[in-house]
């Protein structure tokens, strides 16, 4: 029996190497190549067989690989807080003013899921004026005039007078429009956009807020499209193949695409003139190269003010959290930040966060 505890032995140290890669992965976020995606995105899985191994190895008198796994899971720290978080104590009262992001799903028009209400119906309309916020951003923005579809109309006449549209200048009604929007209830100008593909894109707007200013970058990286049903619903192998090489390769697309669309972002935050904060859809988790270059340059919202796991997706496969809000931490403080996942709008939940700007000391 001697050979199988070598064998758990050798495996045990593969797993630690391959650990330290991934933390390393992340941590330095020095590859933005597809593979280093794919080996990211498993940290979740190191870390959970390490506890197991953790929990396994006190219960059988493995000591010593348990020991290294406890040494992996206290060398994760950093990751902790993407990952879940305790909670922290908010003052939403302090606020200078609340922002809320949300993929909308085309309205549910488009796209319709049993159980889904429009956020245009009347009790949509009603949960935006209570939540009241100056700023919504919104991705998967949708508008058609023709259908009865005005969106844009319906938030002007609750208070939202500001908004702009992608391929829209500021105040521009829209007839016709998929894609990103932000609408404010304060004056927006410098308008800048970036379409990528298809609806994903960014939108940039700076925010007069009584005397200062502030930088609003919408964004929406490239989609997945995963189709996760169509492959638990496979009964045959030939069936579970196809749909596997179609995970992958939408997978391994948009890990490309997105490495070239997070330096587009990284670049405007860097120019930004105001205070910036970054908000939307990422389409990645929290262990991946575009969430990690950002963390560089910006705090994210769920990870000082957040509770929980944060999940924002209302879909197959659920627990993952993809939608984000960054800001600067030297210019900004967050009052309060919470996911809102008891409306179901959207095949996402909403997050909302409310920020004060920091005031420079008079010399």
């Amino acid at each position: 029996m001697r050979w199988i505890s070598s064998l758990a032995d050798l495996v045990h140290r593969v797993l630690c190497l391959y650990t330290l890669l991934v933390y390393a992965l992340c941590y330095w976020v020095f590859s933005s190549h597809w593979v280093a995606g794919f080996v990211m995105m498993s940290l979740p899985l190191a870390l959970l067989l390490h506890f197991l191994i953790v929990v396994g190895g006190a219960l059988i008198g493995a000591r010593k690989n348990a020991f290294i796994s406890l040494v992996m899971l206290v060398i994760a720290y950093p990751f902790w807080s993407r990952t879940y978080v305790f909670g922290k104590n908010n003052d939403e009262n302090a606020a200078d003013f609340r922002l809320l992001n949300y993929n909308v799903h085309q309205l549910g028009f488009q796209v319709r899921n049993e159980g889904e209400s429009s956020l245009l119906s009347h009790e949509g309309l009603q949960w935006i004026r209570d939540v009241d916020a100056e700023i919504l951003c919104m991705q998967e923005f949708y508008q058609e005039i023709k259908k009865g579809v005005d969106l844009v109309g319906a938030l002007e006449n609750i208070g939202y007078k500001h908004y702009l549209v992608v391929d829209h200048q500021p105040n521009q009604k829209p007839k016709n429009k998929r894609g990103l929007a932000i609408f404010s209830k304060y004056r927006i100008f410098n308008a800048h956009q970036e379409v990528f593909d298809g609806q994903n894109g960014l939108l940039k707007g700076d925010i007069r807020i009584g005397n200062d200013t502030i930088t609003i970058i919408n964004v929406h990286l490239q989609s997945m499209t995963l189709n996760l049903r169509d492959l638990l619903e496979q009964r045959k192998v030939n069936g579970i193949k196809t749909e596997s090489q179609k995970t992958f390769t939408r997978i391994k697309y948009g890990f490309e695409q997105r490495d070239v669309q997070i330096r587009i972002l990284e670049d405007l935050v860097k120019q930004a003139k105001y205070p910036v904060i970054v908000c939307g859809d990422f389409n990645e988790v929290p262990y991946s190269y575009s969430y990690g270059r950002l963390s560089k340059l910006l705090k994210n919202s769920f990870e000082s003010g957040g509770k929980g796991f944060g999940f924002s997706y209302n879909r197959l496969p659920y627990f993952i959290r993809i939608d984000n809000q960054f800001y600067d931490s030297n210019k900004i403080k967050l009052n309060n930040f919470e996911t809102i996942r008891t409306v179901n709008f959207s095949d996402h939940f909403p997050l909302m966060g409310d920020y004060s700007l920091i005031q420079k000391p008079i010399d």
